[in-house]
């Protein structure tokens, strides 16, 4: 029997999506902790990811906010990262999981992205600076909790109730779901960018 990309791809779209956003992810936290541990070295080392006052991620790094009890935030996602591409290789296999796993599965993502969100928030509206390695983590973050999130709402992992599932899988159906990240993204680039807007203003 011949193998069908086409057919592949379009049965496990979701899982790929989660494999390949999970090691842009893993790129990017382990380049954060490379040059994080080039700063402690030399804080004034120059990195390649300083484009300008905007995007310079020695500015962030050098905050408070990077870390949590001298431990950098960045390690959280080159031990998260692999784990989410197992996921995503997981369910290329098998789309159905056990209630424990499926939530498990869900809640992992969830805290990621909710990490990344609140991160890029700080960066935004407290460093006034942005750290391109930290922007693809947070990208990667949501686009591998939406997927995640998705897959388990079509396969009907979380036993969500009846009524809230089918509505939510009729959505899903009509591509909502697609409009709902790409309407995130945009009011999320929008949020961010407002300080700088209005500092540009003044």
């Amino acid at each position: 029997m011949s193998f069908n990309l086409k057919a592949f791809i379009k049965t496990n779209y979701l899982s790929i999506l989660i494999i390949i956003f999970g090691l842009f992810g893993f790129v990017a936290a382990f380049t954060l902790t490379v040059e994080k541990f080039d700063v402690l070295r030399n804080p004034n080392t120059e990195l390649a990811c300083n484009i300008n006052s905007v995007f310079n991620c020695s500015t962030v790094m050098k905050s408070v906010y990077a870390e949590a009890w001298g431990i950098p935030l960045s390690l959280l996602g080159v031990a998260g990262y692999p784990a989410t591409i197992l996921v995503g290789l997981i369910y290329i296999d098998r789309k159905k999981t056990n209630l424990i796993l499926s939530y498990l599965v869900t809640l992992g993502p969830l805290g990621a992205f909710s990490l990344s969100m609140y991160f890029m928030f700080v960066t935004a509206y407290f460093i006034g600076a942005f750290c391109p390695w930290c922007v693809l983590s947070a990208v990667s973050s949501s686009v591998v909790f939406f997927s995640v999130l998705t897959l388990q709402i079509q396969e009907d992992n979380l036993k969500l109730p009846p009524k809230l599932t089918q509505f939510l899988q009729d959505k899903i159906k009509a591509r909502w779901n697609v409009w709902f990240v790409i309407a995130f993204f945009i009011g999320a680039l929008l949020f961010e960018w407002m300080p700088f807007y209005i500092a540009s203003l003044k």
